[in-house]
């Protein structure tokens, strides 16, 4: 990190010495915007007549205050570099329990528990926070850790759910991975849960970016869940597939660069795991999705149009053979359709972020406050997609806000 820091206060010096006008240009740039960027207010999205949400912002008046960051805070490109390559508590090891819960298809789900498990005070209630993280991420990621921590600080309990084959050394037991809208292993962690603290446990839900996606997919499937919910957060969330694909491909914002380079993390992982998901080394038999159509401990089923979505399985007795090119993707849309639209069985890409974009479901979540939080300088999800939540926090849910 100090070779870095040092490579990096050099380049700076030398661009001072060699270019003095670029550099005191780019500097007033940078302080300009900086100071820009602390005038900013959140601007809010709600039904003006809700006693929830009116009750909301009188209370949390940060709501309505001018939001002030740090100098490297005021543009999202630093932000996400910074926190990408030197995380926020790297050295952060909270105590946890690591809870797995086998699944007959030979899969293994996770979760790890933090916290006093015997919090339980009149004036909280028996309240539980589970955390869905974004896609490739676990306990274990930097953010992740930092939400927990402050969660836990502050008296919670936390169940983070580990998303399949991405925790560190973890090798897949089964073919069978994590997917946009698949909601089988939160309904595990949901009911081992019950299971452990009681039914009458109270859930805040918190979900970054896929884990928020799916999180609120979990909701709006079951009206006896939806009720077992005090309130449910989703962070950068990207809400419509079909509609953020494009804008991924546009240069202007660098989304391009983070769409190659999501894209690249993914083949990464897949090729991590190809031995399993291809057949080439599996202990366990292959099971048909009909084998897996009873006994509680299997996850049930999140359909679309017929098609299960909850991961895959594969026919008895044949491979997946994913389309070679997937190994040369550039963008999320070619891993997409080289491998997850043919796995979930959907006949085009488009197909399957048609099919599963929140547009389908989100009005189905009507009496659990939702909180939606985006940035507006999210590098990755462009400001097109915020008329998505504001349409639904203005006029389809009363408990909403964005």
């Amino acid at each position: 990190m100090l070779t870095i820091a040092a490579l990096f206060a050099l380049l700076l010096f030398l661009s001072y010495l060699l270019f003095p006008v670029t550099f005191r240009s780019m500097a007033r740039l940078f302080l300009g915007a900086a100071w820009w960027s602390r005038s900013n207010i959140p601007t809010l999205a709600y039904q003006r007549n809700s006693p929830f949400c009116r009750e909301l912002v009188s209370r949390c008046p940060i709501l309505t205050e001018r939001y002030n960051p740090p100098v490297w805070g005021y543009n999202g490109h630093i932000q996400t570099v910074l926190f990408s390559f030197f995380g926020r508590f790297k050295d952060l090891n909270l105590a946890r329990e690591r809870v797995t819960i086998k699944v007959r298809d030979g899969s293994t789900v996770s979760y790890d528990l933090f916290g006093d498990k015997s919090i339980d005070d009149g004036a909280r209630g028996n309240v539980m926070v589970i955390i869905i993280p974004g896609i490739l991420n676990t306990a274990e990621s930097d953010y992740i850790k930092h939400t927990t921590s402050h969660l836990v600080e502050s008296g919670h309990r936390v169940a983070v759910l580990n998303h399949l084959g991405c925790l560190p050394n973890e090798k897949l037991k089964s073919p069978r991975l994590f997917t946009y809208g698949g909601t089988g292993d939160i309904l595990l962690m949901y009911k081992d849960l019950l299971h452990r603290f009681g039914e009458d446990t109270l859930f805040v839900g918190i979900g970054f970016s896929l884990g928020a996606f799916n999180l609120l997919h979990f909701l709006a499937e079951d009206d006896k869940i939806e009720s077992k919910f005090a309130c449910v957060f989703s962070f950068c969330q990207g809400y419509c597939p079909a509609q953020a694909a494009p804008c991924l491909y546009h240069w202007s914002e660098g989304m391009r660069i983070y769409n190659f380079l999501v894209s690249k993390r993914l083949t990464y992982f897949l090729k991590k795991h190809e031995p399993v998901l291809f057949n080439k080394e599996r202990d366990e038999p292959t099971v048909t999705n009909e084998d897996l159509s009873d006994g509680e401990c299997i996850p049930e089923s999140t359909v679309y149009q017929g098609r299960d979505v909850n991961g895959f399985s594969l026919d008895k007795g044949k491979r997946l053979r994913p389309d070679d090119r997937v190994w040369s993707c550039t963008s999320i849309t070619e891993y997409d359709d080289h491998f997850t639209r043919r796995v979930l069985g959907f006949d085009s890409v488009t197909d399957m972020y048609q099919t599963i974009s929140c547009r389908k479901f989100l009005h189905k979540i009507k009496s659990v406050p939702v909180i939606l939080v985006n940035s507006i300088d999210d590098p990755i999800i462009p400001e097109e997609l915020h008329e998505i939540p504001i349409k639904y926090a203005t006029s389809k849910c009363i408990k909403c806000m964005f």
